[in-house]
C-alpha cells in the first residue's frame, strides 16, 4: 500500500508542481497588466496585453471617437483585484491558457459584493503570458454552485466554456489595415453591448471584461 502511495505521489507532484508554476507566471502577467491600468500606463499596457486584444480595445476606442491611448483607461470601475479571491485552478491548453478564482470580486464600487466566479484568459507570447481577457459569471441565479466552489468542489468549471482554454490564438491585423467594414463592426458591436449592459442590470463590463449572469 505504501509503496501504491509513493508511485502515486511521484506521479502526481509533477502535475501540482506544473500547476502552481502556470498559476505563479498567470497572475504575474494579470497584476502586471492591472498595475499599467490603475498607473495608466500605455507603454506598459501594451507590453503586458494579447496583440489581438490590444487591437480590438484600440479600434472600438477610436470608432467611438475617443482618444487613444487614453481611452485604455477611462473606465467605469478599475480592474479588480485577485489578492483575496480563492484560486480555484489554472489550466493551459497550446498557447491559451485560463485562472479561476472564486469570492467577493471587489470593483472598487462600494457596497458588499458578493462571491462569484472569475475567469481570467491569457495568450502566450515570445516573453511568456500576455493577458486577453476576463469573465465574471455571476452567480446570483445558481446559489448551488457558489456552495460547491466556496467548498472547492470544481465540477462547475468543467462546465463553463469561459473557464477551459481553446487552444486557439485570435488571428490579428495592424489597426492601420482595418477597413471601414470592420470600424462598423466595431461600432455596432460597442452599442449592441451597451445595451445589454443596461437591460442587466446587475452586470457591468469593465474593459476588457465580461459579467455573465447564469
Amino acid at each position: 500500500m505504501n509503496r501504491l502511495i509513493c508511485v502515486f505521489s511521484l506521479l502526481f507532484c509533477p502535475f501540482v508542481i506544473a500547476q502552481e508554476d502556470l498559476r505563479s507566471d498567470l497572475e504575474t502577467s494579470y497584476n502586471t497588466w492591472r498595475n499599467a491600468i490603475l498607473r495608466k500606463d500605455a507603454a506598459s499596457w501594451q507590453n503586458a496585453t494579447a496583440p489581438h486584444r490590444r487591437v480590438e480595445v484600440r479600434n472600438r476606442i477610436l470608432s467611438e471617437k475617443r482618444a487613444f491611448p487614453a481611452g485604455v483607461f477611462d473606465l467605469p470601475a478599475p480592474p479588480p483585484s485577485i489578492k483575496n479571491l480563492k484560486f480555484l485552478d489554472a489550466k493551459q491548453n497550446g498557447a491559451t491558457a485560463k485562472a479561476s478564482y472564486f469570492g467577493a470580486i471587489d470593483f472598487g464600487l462600494g457596497g458588499s459584493p458578493s462571491d462569484n466566479l472569475l475567469v481570467l484568459s491569457f495568450v502566450r507570447g515570445v516573453r511568456g503570458w500576455l493577458y486577453d481577457r476576463a469573465d465574471v459569471v455571476n452567480l446570483a441565479s445558481l446559489p448551488d454552485v457558489r456552495k460547491e466552489l466556496a467548498a472547492g468542489n470544481l465540477n462547475y468549471l468543467k462546465e463553463t466554456p469561459e473557464a477551459q482554454p481553446s487552444g486557439v490564438v485570435p488571428p490579428w491585423t495592424s489597426a492601420k489595415s482595418l477597413c471601414n467594414a470592420s470600424v462598423k463592426r466595431f461600432q455596432e458591436r460597442a452599442r449592441s453591448e451597451r445595451a445589454s449592459t443596461q437591460e442587466l442590470t446587475t452586470s457591468l463590463r469593465v474593459e476588457p471584461f465580461d459579467v455573465r449572469r447564469r
